[in-house]
C-alpha cells in the first residue's frame, strides 16, 4: 500500500491542530459580521460550536477511513476526503437549521457549504504540499545516508582489518569476536535506507562498534554507559547511533595523546526517549585540524525529522569535560633501564604507534625474527618517542606517521638532529607521495598490514641515519635547512623555495601553499610550520600564515572585517582581531 498524503488524524497532535485551526476560522468569520463586543461573543459561541462539530467529526471520519483511502492514489484520496467533508457540512448544517431554527435556511446552507468547500480544498492542498516536502526531505536524507556509508566504510574497514590481523597472533578468540562485531555493523550499514530498527538493536550495534574501536585504541578510549530502563522495542531508523559515535571517536579520542571518555546516557520520560552522547575534547590545536563536513550530524538530524514527522530533535553543544584517566608511557618492556649495559650486537627497537594492537603485532613479529633484535619500549605519540629515546638505549624506531599530539614525521625530525640518532623505519596505513623519497636509502617504510619478511628486510637495512637520509628529511621541510618546502605535485614531490611562497592556508587535514607559480598541497600542521618558519612568516588568522616580506597593507572589508593585501596575489586574506596589532606593527616597521 502506497503512503497517502493524508496525515494520521488519529494522533492527538493532529487533532489539536484541527481544533485550533477551526477556532481561528470561527473567529475570522465572526469578526466580519459583528458590530459590538457583546454581539461578537454571542455569535462566536454559536459559530465555534458549529465549526468545531464539522472539524472534529471530519477528523474522526478521516481517522477511521485513512486505511481505506490509502489504497487509492493521492488524487482519488484527496477528492474523496473533500467530498466527505462536504457531506458532513451538509448534514450538520441541516441538523443546525432544524435544532436552532435558523432562517433563512437556504442562505445559511449555501453559505456553510461554500465556506466549507473553499477551506477544505485549501487545507487538502496544503497537506499535499507538506507531503511532497516530506518526500523531498526523505530523498535527501537517503542520499546523505548513502554518501555517509561510502565515506565511513573504507577507512573504518581498513582499520578494523588491521586490528583483526594483529589479534589473530595474540588472541585468536578475541579476533573472532571482532569479526562478528564487524559483520553485524556492516550488515546494518549495507541494509536498505528505509529499513527500521529497534532501540535495543541500535544500542547493541553501538556496543559492537565501540568494542572494535577499543581494540584499536586500547587505553586511550574509555566508555561510560548510563541507561535507565529504556524501551528497547522502540522503532528507530537503521544505523542512527553509530555515525554519532564515530564522530565522537574521530573528533574527540583519536586526535588526543591522553586518554579520552565517551559517555552514552539514556532516559525515558513522558513517553520520550532522550539519548546523549558526550566525548572529551582533545587540545585546541588538535581540534582545529579535525574539522569535518558535518555530514553525519546533518544526515542523522534529517533522518530523525523525516522518520518521526518533525517530533524528534538532534542538538549539539560544546561543554567542558574533565577526565581523570591516567596514562603512563613509554613502557619499558625489558628489565634494563636507562644507563643499562647492552650487548653491542643487539639492536634495541622502540615501537611507536597510537594503536595498542598495532604495537602488539609489531612486537610479535620482532620476537619471531629473534636475534639480534629486541624490543625495549613502546610509545603512543611523538612526544613519547623522544622521551623514550632519552631514557632508553634505542637503535631502531618503528615509527607510525599518523599519531595524536606530535606525529611521526615531527618526531623523526627531532631525532635526526641528535649527534647519534637512531635509525627510523616508518610504518603507516597510507602510502603518501612523500614516502617515495625514502626509497633506496637506509631508512625504510612499511605499509600496514606489515608482513614478517618485509619487516626483516627493513631491520636489516636500519643501522643509523646517514647523510642522504638527513637530506631527505630536510627536503621534506623537517631538517635544519629552511630554504625550501616540500609539496605534493603531479603524483610526486616538488621543492618550492621559501622566497616564492606567498602564504600557507590550512584546509582540513592539508595545508594549501600559494606560491608565485600557483598552488600546491603540503601535509602537516600549520602550527609546526609556524614554529619552524617564524622568521619568514607571520600568523594572521588561525588558519593562515603569510610571508612577512609580502605584506603590503590592511584594509576594511564590506562587513567591517580586516583584510590584508599581499605582494604577488590579488586575493585578500582575513586578519583576526587577535593578530591584527602584530600585522600593523609589521607594516609600520
Amino acid at each position: 500500500m502506497a503512503e497517502s498524503f493524508l496525515p494520521d488524524f488519529c494522533r492527538v497532535r493532529m487533532v489539536f491542530v484541527v481544533v485550533v485551526s477551526a477556532e481561528l476560522l470561527a473567529i475570522v468569520l465572526t469578526l466580519d459580521t459583528s458590530n459590538s463586543l457583546q454581539q461578537f461573543a454571542a455569535a462566536l459561541s454559536l459559530r465555534s460550536l458549529f465549526v468545531q462539530w464539522v472539524a472534529l467529526t471530519g477528523c474522526a471520519l478521516l481517522c477511521l477511513l485513512r486505511t481505506h483511502l490509502g489504497r487509492y492514489g493521492n488524487r482519488t484520496a484527496g477528492i474523496a476526503a473533500w467530498l466527505i467533508l462536504m457531506l458532513l457540512t451538509l448534514l450538520i448544517s441541516l441538523f443546525a437549521i432544524k435544532v436552532l431554527a435558523i432562517t433563512p435556511a437556504g442562505q445559511f446552507l449555501l453559505k456553510s457549504l461554500g465556506i466549507s468547500a473553499i477551506v477544505s480544498a485549501l487545507m487538502l492542498r496544503y497537506l499535499y504540499f507538506q507531503y511532497l516536502w516530506r518526500l523531498q526531505v526523505q530523498a535527501e536524507s537517503q542520499a546523505r545516508f548513502q554518501a555517509l556509508q561510502s565515506r565511513i566504510r573504507p577507512h573504518f574497514l581498513f582499520n578494523s582489518m588491521n586490528t583483526i590481523a594483529s589479534l589473530t597472533r595474540s588472541d585468536p578468540r578475541l579476533a573472532e569476536g571482532v569479526v562478528h562485531d564487524l559483520s553485524d555493523l556492516f550488515r546494518a550499514s549495507l541494509s536498505d535506507v528505509r529499513d527500521q530498527n529497534t532501540l535495543g538493536d541500535e544500542l547493541e550495534l553501538a556496543r559492537g562498534y565501540l568494542r572494535i574501536e577499543h581494540q584499536r585504541l586500547g587505553g586511550r578510549l574509555h566508555v561510560e554507559w548510563d541507561l535507565e530502563e529504556l524501551p528497547e522495542r522502540a522503532v528507530l531508523p537503521a544505523l542512527i547511533l553509530q555515525p554519532l559515535l564515530e564522530n565522537a571517536v574521530y573528533h574527540g579520542i583519536e586526535p588526543a595523546a591522553e586518554p579520552g571518555v565517551i559517555q552514552i546516557s539514556g532516559r525515558y520520560r513522558r513517553r520520550q526517549v532522550n539519548l546523549s552522547i558526550r566525548n572529551s575534547q582533545p587540545p585546541g590545536d588538535a581540534v582545529k585540524h579535525r574539522k569535518g563536513n558535518r555530514m553525519a550530524l546533518e544526515n542523522t538530524r534529517q533522518r530523525l525529522l523525516g522518520f518521526f514527522d518533525g517530533e524528534a530533535t538532534l542538538s549539539e553543544a560544546v561543554v567542558m569535560v574533565t577526565t581523570r584517566c591516567g596514562w603512563c608511557s613509554p613502557t619499558p618492556t625489558s628489565q634494563n633501564e636507562a644507563g643499562m649495559e647492552t650487548d653491542e650486537q643487539v639492536m634495541n627497537i622502540l615501537i611507536a604507534d597510537d594503536e595498542l594492537h598495532a604495537r602488539a603485532m609489531l612486537r610479535s613479529l620482532v620476537e619471531e625474527i629473534g636475534s639480534p633484535y629486541r624490543v625495549v619500549g613502546e610509545a603512543a605519540n611523538g612526544f613519547e618517542v623522544v622521551d623514550a629515546c632519552d631514557a632508553l638505549a634505542v637503535d631502531v624506531v618503528l615509527l607510525d606517521i599518523s599519531m595524536p599530539g606530535q606525529d611521526g614525521l615531527e618526531a623523526a625530525s627531532r631525532l635526526a638532529r641528535r649527534p647519534e640518532p637512531p635509525a627510523v623505519i616508518f610504518t603507516t596505513a597510507y602510502e603518501q607521495h612523500a614516502l617515495a623519497a625514502f626509497e633506496g636509502s637506509a631508512v625504510d617504510y612499511l605499509l600496514k598490514p606489515i608482513r614478517r619478511q618485509r619487516l626483516e628486510q627493513a631491520l636489516a637495512k636500519a643501522q643509523h641515519l646517514t647523510r642522504p637520509q638527513l637530506k631527505v628529511l630536510e627536503g621534506l621541510g623537517l631538517g635544519d635547512d629552511e630554504e625550501y618546502v616540500n609539496v605534493s605535485y603531479r603524483g610526486g614531490v616538488a621543492r618550492i623555495p621559501l622566497s616564492e611562497v606567498i602564504y600557507f592556508l590550512a584546509e582540513q587535514k592539508y595545508v594549501t601553499v600559494r606560491h608565485s607559480g600557483g598552488e600546491a598541497l603540503l601535509e602537516g600542521s600549520l602550527k609546526s610550520l609556524e614554529e619552524r618558519l617564524s622568521d619568514y612568516f607571520i600568523r594572521i588568522h588561525r588558519n593562515a600564515l603569510v610571508a612577512r616580506s609580502r605584506v603590503l597593507a590592511v584594509q576594511k572589508g564590506a562587513e567591517g572585517e580586516s583584510l590584508v593585501s599581499l605582494r604577488g596575489t590579488d586575493q585578500l586574506l582575513e586578519v583576526s582581531r587577535r593578530h591584527l596589532p602584530e600585522v600593523k606593527r609589521l607594516i609600520k616597521y
